[in-house]
């Protein structure tokens, strides 16, 4: 019976011990830091855990297969309070699967300011935290080749105010990626969503803001929630804002439970117990929370309570240990007496990250019983962690086999010791037992040795414990470099570097340090180490061993380039040499020069009134020096009522677009944007090209990338080629001051009185004007522009003011303006009424008439009928024909392209019988004028039979050579002087011939009409030509007209010969032997684009820019030719649509082949096809389709595709010259700039850009 009263208490203890072991249930598990590596069966730790306290670490698994993460999910866990990082993990396609719950990161502790890190995870797919939210630090998510959804992601919701690194990962445009189905494109996965929050500021909390969440249908979660939550209330809450406690979240702990990590609630027997919260030390209740050490200045004593230490010193005892990460380190914070000794081997880390952490966790040590050891510490550059140390003891029991109590070795990158005079300690230092060695610490100069021995009581240190391998690659003996700024630029600075005192030979080069400093006070510490992460950035200064030999060379410059404009800098230099002598300079502080200021930013319009503009802006981004005023410019832009007559509006009137207002939206898969879109200048950001420069992640607006794009260094004239900041360039104009150039155009009126366009000067401070006295419902482009100040080293060219931030719109209408004043006038002749009145002001242009007539009366005849008439048909006047008899009430009213007037006033008038007396006359005039048309069309007939004329149409693709041509007497040539050598190509109508002009003996290229009697048509084409080449003798990269032959037959037409023909068998020829190298194609490309751009200054419209039209000579030199000559050569690349011309379809723009529209713009959609022939070789565009297909593959809104191999510039270049808008393609000056940094010295010599 004992005995069984035995067993069941054994077994009762038992079961409550288990009891007391799984006590806690699932949901509220805590767990401490993890680190898990090498297997993916390790991740099994997690289950059960709600909360890591501490960081999570999954790294370092190479060879996983991702079918071991099938069973691999943790919807238990929610929360992490330090960090989590990701590395290295093979297999792995989704962290969401892993941890589908997890709602907030809480960044107590960061990695180096990271709260979440995923990198180098060659298999990842999708990160999928949909939940997630961080309250402290930043992301980083770098080299995940697979990883498409980074950056579809708005991570400054999840992680407000972080400086977030993504780098490396894949992007959404992949043809890998999946792609994402979401508005606004954000989105986890493709069909996975960010929902997007709006931010709340919380106070007393941890900053930044935090989400205000909602529940899946839309109501505010509990202020208390984080992260989201399930249902309304505190206990629905998937992570909590203060404290957790029995499955709810509070603001504050019950009275009888305890604060624990200011997260939980916890009663005083679970503070105590190790086993229940997994806490490896003795934990205790004090004041209201669950602690593990006293508060700063206070003490623990033997009853679990903390008391004041005396005399203001704590002591805190701890057992020695091996620090080797910084982890470890930590567990030694507060203590102040190492039981035992102190070994540390930090291998990895920055530097200055392992210096603080460092501080943090030993900066509080005073003794140590045993031995200090560093070794192999390579982040270490100094001691000065130590701060407090005062005493190592050197107590044999804690060391063996060494007498060495304070062993200092093989650390690479170790500088100093102390700074004995800023350490809290001071000089206050002792080695009561045991030696100290100091071996192969190359950087450690042996003078900081010395001093420690000296100061803690050594006087005679042996060489063999202080060796000379200490301070082996680092100058201890350092002498003063002296420095000068000899030039200063906006970009670059130009310094002087004496010459030092000390032997040449040991000499390598010398070091340029430089960071910005703009108070003049330097606070960031001076590099020790050329490798050390820091913010100074270094420039490497070469010495030849002729300098080095030179005896009279005092000194040396540098240029210091890529520099901010209107910026202050620290420089420094410093020596590298191959012994302990070296020397340093003291800082330097130089200001670069002011430069141009970038455009103003967030520029937006709108119309308060019908004669009156708003606009306001924000500053530029980059000054680039002090502000001085903003130019704001207005330019009216007037409807042309020709061009709108050719719509019929009554056919196809305008549809207002409704203005709704919508319903406010709650949080679903759709993104709602946090703050309001702002509008970009002109709009020009709305559809920028994929295939252009990425937008950088960090770009806060559109007009930062255009920025980039149009005044990068890249793509910006230099100081020697200046640009208009609303023009082309010209080089012809005076040099003046920028200002007045800007503003000398300051007012043109309309005639009623109302600004046509103006220019006006507004203080830096001023961001809003209002722009009054504009016509009513007009068009006007509004420009500002930014100026800085004048320095005293501006040039007459420099230029002061930034490109101009443009927008378009459209004063209000004015309501009265649509009304016809004065009424309507009727005259009845029979049945025919003439209706007169006098046409409207108009806002815009009077598009239509809406014309309203009732006959009176009863009965089914009395309807009313409303009549649309085209201006076109009715300009001040309109006929009603062939009415019925009976009396009419009538009434009009105009139709603007801002909708439509008010009815004048009825006007009536009847309809009686005709008279005989009108029959009479009516006759008589229509058999008088039958005569005259008889006599008029016999006339013509026998003119036209005795002239035989013929009826001529030419087709031609450039209007501008319509016309007979005159050759001026300066041109024409003596035939006599024209000797042919032999043919060189020909056509059916044409012929091109080498040949000798004398006296000179110049060789030319020759082009004759084959027919030695040309009719006029065939003389007029062959000469067209040469008429419109007479224009461009001055461009280097256009083909130039030596003379015309035209007095007597057959023509000829005189040029320069260009040795290796037109560019397109150029390019074939090439196929069989070298082709052109990159840097030839962009060279020819740049040639090609120079002489379009001298056209385009010009007011000229190519219309059939082609490989074939370009011109190459024996120097490989391409220019611009044959204007007109080489549809008879190569026919076959021409088609003739309908009853027009030949036309060169696939190199023409799709407004082109829609409209027969040709602008410049057009001439660029061409300039991107002969790239595409440069980089093919002249491959026939769109090869395998016919001229129909071509016609309608490019008004589909198709393009070619992409060669398979082409110089870098040309990919960029083509896919904006292909744009489908011409108003976003390039003019040929921003190609040239896009060219500029791969053009030779020879070409900026003779260029026109």
């Amino acid at each position: 019976h004992q005995e069984m009263i035995v067993y069941w208490v054994l077994l009762y203890c038992t079961g409550i011990t288990f009891l007391i072991l799984g006590m806690q249930p699932a949901y509220t598990k805590i767990c401490p830091s993890m680190d898990i590596r090498n297997t993916v069966s390790a991740l099994n730790k997690l289950a059960g855990c709600r909360v890591i306290d501490g960081y999570f670490s999954f790294v370092l698994i190479d060879y996983a297969d991702e079918s071991e993460y099938d069973n691999m999910t943790f919807p238990e866990l929610r929360e992490i309070t330090s960090f989590l990082m990701v590395n290295k993990v093979s297999g792995l396609r989704s962290l969401g699967r892993l941890f589908p719950n997890l709602s907030i990161i809480r960044g107590e502790r960061l990695f180096l300011d990271y709260a979440l890190v995923i990198t180098n995870m060659q298999n990842l797919l999708e990160i999928a935290l949909t939940s997630v939210t961080i309250l402290r630090g930043s992301v980083a998510i770098a080299w995940n080749k697979k990883l498409c959804y980074a950056e579809t992601i708005d991570w400054d919701q999840i992680a407000p105010g972080g400086d977030h690194f993504l780098v490396g990962n894949s992007p959404i445009t992949d043809p890998e990626c999946p792609g994402c189905a979401c508005k606004n494109n954000l989105c986890w996965s493709r069909n996975q969503c960010q929902v997007c929050v709006y931010f709340i500021s919380i106070i007393n909390l941890i900053p930044p803001s935090l989400r205000e969440w909602v529940t899946p249908d839309g109501e505010p979660c509990d202020d208390e929630c984080v992260g989201g939550c399930t249902g309304l209330g505190p206990y629905n809450c998937k992570a909590c804002r203060r404290f957790d406690h029995d499955g709810g979240c509070m603001k504050s702990c019950p009275s009888n439970r305890y604060a624990f990590e200011n997260h939980y609630c916890v009663t005083e027997e679970e503070c105590q117990d190790d086993v229940v919260w997994s806490k490896p030390q003795e934990w205790f209740v004090w004041n209201g929370t669950c602690i593990q050490d006293c508060p700063t200045g206070l003490e623990k004593t033997t009853m679990s309570s903390c008391e004041r230490c005396k005399d203001g010193k704590c002591k805190k005892e701890c057992y020695g240990s091996v620090v080797d990460s910084l982890e470890k380190a930590e567990r030694l914070r507060k203590c102040t007496h190492i039981l035992g000794s102190l070994e540390i081997q930090i291998k990895s880390g920055q530097q200055s990250v392992v210096a603080a952490e460092l501080e943090d966790s030993l900066g509080m040590i005073e003794e140590i019983q045993g031995q200090l050891k560093i070794t192999r510490s390579f982040p270490l550059v100094s001691l000065d962690f130590f701060k407090n140390l005062r005493i190592i003891q050197g107590d044999r029991h804690f060391y063996f086999n060494s007498n060495y109590s304070l062993f200092i070795k093989d650390n690479q990158n170790l500088m100093t010791i102390w700074n004995w005079d800023k350490r809290p300690a001071g000089r206050n230092f002792t080695i009561n037992m045991g030696r100290p060695l100091f071996n192969d610490n190359p950087k450690l100069c042996i003078k900081h040795i010395r001093e420690l021995t000296t100061i803690a009581g050594f006087k005679d240190v042996k060489d063999t414990e202080v060796t000379k391998q200490n301070g082996v690659k680092f100058a201890c003996n350092l002498v003063e470099l002296n420095i000068s700024a000899h030039l200063t630029f906006s970009q670059s600075i130009v310094i002087h570097i004496h010459k030092p005192d000390f032997n040449n030979t040991s000499l390598i080069k010398y070091i340029a340090y430089y960071m910005e400093e703009p108070y003049g006070n330097l606070t960031t510490a001076i590099p020790s180490d050329d490798c050390e992460e820091n913010a100074w950035k270094l420039n490497d200064v070469a010495i030849s061993e002729e300098d080095k030999s030179m005896s009279n060379l005092k000194m040396y410059h540098h240029t210091i380039t890529k520099l901010q404009p209107d910026t202050q800098y620290a420089i420094f230099v410093k020596t590298y040499t191959v012994d302990s002598t070296g020397g340093q300079s003291p800082v330097l502080y130089v200001r670069t020069l002011p430069s141009r200021p970038s455009m103003p930013l967030y520029l937006l319009a709108h119309s308060n009134s019908s004669s009156e503009i708003v606009v306001t802006w924000e500053p530029p981004e980059k000054p680039n020096g002090k502000l001085s005023h903003y130019i704001v410019k207005a330019t009216m832009h007037g409807d042309d009522p020709t061009y709108l007559e050719a719509r019929d509006y009554c056919k196809y009137p305008i549809k207002k677009e409704e203005t709704t207002t919508p319903a406010p939206r709650l949080s679903t898969d759709d993104c709602v944007d946090k703050k309001p879109e702002k509008k970009r200048p002109g709009d020009v950001c709305e559809s920028i090209d994929p295939h252009l420069p990425p937008k950088l992640y960090d770009a806060p607006t559109c007009e930062k990338y255009m920025y980039t794009l149009v005044d990068s260094t890249r793509l910006t004239p230099t100081a020697e080629e200046h640009e208009e900041p609303a023009d082309l360039i010209r080089r012809n104009i005076k040099d003046e001051d920028e200002d007045d150039r800007l503003v000398e155009d300051l007012e043109q009126f309309n005639s009623d009185g109302t600004y046509a366009s103006f220019t006006a000067r507004y203080p830096h401070n001023v961001t809003l004007v209002t722009l009054s006295n504009l016509k009513h419902y007009t068009a006007y482009t509004v420009e500002v522009i930014a100026c800085r100040e004048r320095h005293p080293r501006d040039s007459a060219t420099t230029k002061r003011c930034s490109l101009n931030a443009f927008t378009t719109l459209r004063t209000l209408p004015d309501p009265k303006a649509d009304n016809i004043e004065g009424g309507i006038k009727e005259s009845v002749v029979n049945r025919t009424v003439t209706i007169t009145w006098t046409p409207p002001l108009a806002n815009g242009v009077i598009v239509a008439y809406m014309l309203e007539r009732v006959r009176e009366g009863s009965g089914a005849d009395s309807k009313l009928m409303v009549e649309c008439i085209p201006v076109a048909m009715a300009r001040g006047s309109f006929e009603l024909r062939g009415l019925e008899l009976g009396s009419y009430r009538i009434r009009l009213r105009a139709l603007s392209l801002a909708g439509a007037g008010e009815f004048t006033e009825p006007e009536h008038f009847s309809i009686s019988e005709y008279s005989s007396t009108n029959i009479i006359i009516i006759t008589f005039f229509i058999v008088i004028t039958i005569l005259l048309i008889g006599i008029v069309a016999g006339f013509v007939y026998y003119h036209r039979r005795k002239m035989n004329l013929q009826e001529v149409l030419i087709a031609s693709v450039n209007p501008e050579y319509f016309g007979l041509p005159t050759v001026d007497e300066e041109w024409e040539l003596p035939r006599d002087r024209v000797r042919l050598i032999r043919e060189l190509k020909r056509g059916n109508f044409g012929v091109v011939c080498e040949g000798i002009l004398s006296p000179q003996g110049t060789t030319v290229a020759v082009k004759m009409s084959i027919d030695d009697e040309p009719s006029d048509r065939d003389a007029m084409q062959f000469l067209n030509e040469a008429v419109v080449m007479k224009q461009f003798t001055e461009a280097q990269h256009i083909v130039k007209l030596i003379g015309i032959v035209s007095r007597d037959r057959p023509f000829m037409v005189v040029m320069e010969m260009m040795a290796k023909g037109d560019l397109k068998s150029y390019l074939r020829e090439c196929r069989n032997g070298i082709p052109p190298s990159p840097a030839g194609m962009i060279l020819m490309a740049a040639q090609i684009a120079d002489g379009m751009a001298y056209l385009e200054s010009a007011k000229f419209v190519h219309r059939d820019l082609a490989a074939r039209n370009c011109m190459v000579s024996d120097k490989l030199i391409v220019k611009i030719g044959d204007f007109g000559m080489t549809r008879d050569i190569y026919e076959t690349d021409y088609y003739r649509k309908g009853n027009k011309g030949l036309l060169p379809i696939r190199w023409m723009a799709p407004e082109s082949l829609n409209d027969g529209v040709f602008t410049s713009k057009s001439d660029a959609w061409s300039y991107g096809v002969v790239l595409w022939e440069m980089a093919t070789l002249a491959a026939q565009p769109y090869q395998g389709k016919s001229n129909e297909e071509v016609l309608q593959y490019v008004i589909s809104g198709n393009k070619l595709e992409l060669p398979p191999v082409y110089p870098r510039p040309f990919k960029t270049i083509m896919a904006w010259c292909w744009r489908w808008k011409p108003k976003f393609r390039p003019c040929f000056f921003q190609i040239l700039s896009e060219l500029e940094e791969h053009l030779t010295v020879s070409f900026r010599t003779v260029c026109f850009y």
